[in-house]
C-alpha cells in the first residue's frame, strides 16, 4: 500500500494466490481483492491493514464496490453469476447472469449494478435491493459496460460490430432506449 500523501510505501500485505482484481469501498475503508487460484477474496481493513480471506466459488476475477449500500460484485471465470458479498456479514449471494457475464458497472444513485454478458449477448441490470434481473438483448458480444449515473444512461462495447452502444433510462423495467450506436 501506498500513501496518497507522500507517495511512500506504507505496508506490503499478504493476500491470496494470483489476485487479480481490487475495489475499494472509501466509506468503509475497506480493499477488496479477488485472488483467482486460491478462489478467496481478500478484505483489507484500510486503517489497520488487517487482512481476513473470504472463501469463494472457484476462480474470481472482477469485482466491483458499491459504496452507497456496502456490497462487493465480482465475476468468475467460467461462471454465470454475479456473485454478491456483504460487506458487512461476508455472506454471499449469487445472482443468474447469463451465460458468461465478463464485465460489471454499478449505479449506486440508483442501486443498480450491470452485467455485461459476452456469450449471450445481452446486458444483465441487477436490482441491488432485490437482487432480481433485467436483460437486455441484442448487445453481440458485449466486453465492457459503464455508467453514468447523472444522466441515467448505460454504454456497453460491443465486441462482435467494433461499435459502442449507449441507453437512456434506467428504470426498474425495460423498454430501453437506444440513444446511439457508434463506429459503424
Amino acid at each position: 500500500m501506498i500513501s496518497g500523501t507522500t507517495d511512500a510505501l506504507i505496508a506490503t500485505l499478504k493476500i491470496g494466490k494470483y489476485p487479480a482484481s481490487i475495489a475499494v469501498n472509501p466509506v468503509t475503508n475497506t480493499v477488496y481483492v479477488a485472488n483467482i487460484l486460491s478462489s478467496t477474496i481478500s478484505v483489507i481493513n484500510g486503517a489497520t491493514n488487517a487482512v481476513r480471506e473470504r472463501a469463494v466459488a472457484a476462480y474470481p476475477y472482477k469485482l466491483l464496490v458499491n459504496p452507497a449500500t456496502n456490497r462487493i460484485y465480482f465475476l468468475r471465470q467460467l461462471g454465470s453469476s454475479v456473485d454478491v458479498l456483504d460487506g458487512t456479514t461476508l455472506g454471499l449471494t449469487y445472482v443468474p447472469a447469463g451465460m458468461f457475464p465478463d464485465a460489471l458497472a454499478v449505479d449506486t444513485l440508483r442501486n443498480k449494478i450491470y452485467a455485461a454478458d459476452f456469450t449471450g449477448n445481452q446486458i444483465l441490470i441487477i436490482d441491488g435491493l432485490t437482487n432480481t434481473t433485467v436483460s437486455v438483448k441484442g448487445v453481440l458480444n458485449p466486453t465492457a459496460i459503464d455508467v453514468n449515473a447523472l444522466t441515467n444512461e448505460f454504454y456497453a462495447i460491443n465486441f462482435h460490430d467494433r461499435t459502442l452502444i449507449s441507453f437512456s433510462g434506467i428504470p426498474a423495467a425495460l423498454p430501453y432506449t437506444l440513444l446511439e450506436q457508434i463506429g459503424q
